[in-house]
């Protein structure tokens, strides 16, 4: 279950693309009400670079990511315990996704493209 949102800089600069996430995270078992969205700031405030660098990730937060980090993204990422997926253009990763026993799968009738 996830309790976060945390969007990087860049991404943020695109909140209409927002909403398919949250509808992604609804749809796949998440709390009915919307997440928290923590927005990073700027580049000082931003782990994201530090945990895709790492190839780990906080649990039960949702990680929306800009295009321009999909490349760390799928290189460092454990697709045996976490999701990374694309959602109407709008790339994320899902910590623990594909480790917990009660979280659908990745599927094609999902509203997303796994990557």
């Amino acid at each position: 279950q996830f309790d976060t949102l945390l969007v990087s800089p860049e991404a943020a600069s695109q909140p209409a693309k927002l909403y398919a996430v949250r509808e992604f995270a609804i749809a796949n078992g998440l709390s009915s009400q919307a997440p928290a969205i923590a927005h990073v700031q700027s580049a000082q405030e931003n782990p994201i670079q530090a945990w895709l660098t790492a190839g780990q990730f906080p649990a039960k937060t949702l990680i929306v990511l800009a295009p321009s980090e999909t490349e760390l993204a799928r290189a460092r990422l454990n697709a045996a315990r976490d999701l990374f997926a694309v959602i109407d253009g709008v790339p994320l990763i899902a910590p623990g996704w594909n480790a917990c026993g009660a979280c659908r799968r990745a599927t094609p009738e999902l509203a997303y493209t796994a990557q």
